[in-house]
């Protein structure tokens, strides 16, 4: 039989602060991105479905 210990982390709540703000940042980012795609693919003629571009986000 093998005994696991519990093993106790401290992380500084500043740098859990910046990770969040950092996936926040990349998230919007990520949105933009598609927005703007979606705005190239009118003025080109493409028009997608609502449930596509949901997908993607």
């Amino acid at each position: 039989m093998y005994m696991i210990s519990k093993l106790t982390y401290s992380i500084p709540k500043s740098f859990l602060q910046s990770l969040i703000a950092t996936i926040k940042t990349l998230i919007d980012t990520e949105i933009m991105d598609q927005i703007e795609r979606s705005g190239e693919d009118l003025k080109n003629g493409r028009i997608r479905n609502v449930r596509d571009f949901l997908e993607e986000l």
